[in-house]
């Protein structure tokens, strides 16, 4: 069965593909009005975007809210060369598990 792409840019020089009834690679905000693809292992400015942390949040510095997330509710991560990495996978688990039904 062929499938025929249709093609979004909303706004932007680059086109998304839009497929029905197959599902794409998670994509983050470049900054520049377009999208780029969402790596396995996040930043933490990766991480803030992901998590739409601008958008939800009035804190001036988003690392704070980062840390808070791990000190109080043991966001997923692992340390690379002394440095912080986030995998989308755990972080997706992490939000499932805390996702509540409206109560």
């Amino acid at each position: 069965m062929e499938r025929q792409a249709e093609y979004s840019s909303r706004g932007s020089s680059y086109q998304t593909p839009i497929l029905s009834g197959v599902t794409l690679a998670a994509v983050l905000p470049d900054g520049n009005g377009g999208f780029m693809p969402c790596p396995e292992l996040l930043t933490e400015e990766e991480l803030v975007r992901y998590l739409r942390i601008p958008e939800v949040s009035s804190a001036k510095d988003y690392h704070n809210v980062i840390e808070n997330l791990k000190r109080m509710h043991d966001l997923p991560r692992i340390h690379v060369c002394g440095k912080p990495l986030y995998p989308r996978e755990a972080i997706k688990q992490w939000i499932q598990e805390r996702t509540t039904d409206g109560r």
